[in-house]
């Protein structure tokens, strides 16, 4: 079930598919284990005022999202990109929406540390 409500065909799922669900679901269940206030948060900010515009936005953004994402409308993704000044758009076909984080990591990890500056970098 929560491949599906993730828009992924468990059917045609691969092995990595599946273990990468089943990683997810359990990481999704223990940040809910203390309870569900956090996730609210989250769903309550999407409708709320941040206090600054996009626009005003001047640290490096890198906005990653899939074509295939069931949840989330990729016209999302290019809004962000469109909205605040030299964001990276890393807009990827055929994840999903959970599979972009969970099978994009090293990139994603390698364009943070693309974006550190160096100096006391051990």
């Amino acid at each position: 079930g929560f491949m599906r409500a993730v828009g992924e065909d468990p059917g045609v799922a691969t092995p990595e598919q599946r273990a990468t669900a089943a990683y997810v679901l359990g990481a999704i269940q223990e940040a809910l284990r203390p309870g569900h206030d956090g996730w609210m948060d989250d769903g309550l900010a999407m409708l709320r005022p941040w206090g600054f515009g996009l626009a005003d936005i001047r640290r490096p953004v890198a906005v990653w999202h899939s074509e295939d994402d069931a949840m989330v409308a990729i016209e999302h993704g290019r809004r962000l990109v469109a909205a605040i000044p030299n964001a990276e758009p890393f807009l990827v076909d055929g994840l999903g929406h959970g599979g972009v984080c969970c099978r994009q990591e090293v990139p994603m990890f390698d364009w943070i540390v693309s974006k550190v500056p160096t100096a006391g970098r051990a």
